[in-house]
């Protein structure tokens, strides 16, 4: 699988706010991917949202 196959689809990733889920997000963010970051830390969610939109990537923050 290449990353353009990521491109515009969305990609939803729990416990994505730190650790392996935050790299797979930069990663499927660099890839074209919009995202939704799930985390109970959900402030570390909307932190790595505002950061990855900075970069032009889509991405929003949810509480799971």
């Amino acid at each position: 699988m290449t990353a353009e196959h990521f491109s515009g689809r969305v990609v939803v990733i729990t416990g994505g706010a730190k650790g392996f889920g935050r790299g797979l997000a930069e990663a499927l963010a660099r890839a074209g991917a919009k995202l939704v970051v799930g985390d109970i830390d959900v402030a570390a969610a909307h932190t790595l949202c505002d950061e990855l939109a900075r970069t032009g990537a889509a991405a929003t923050a949810l509480d799971v």
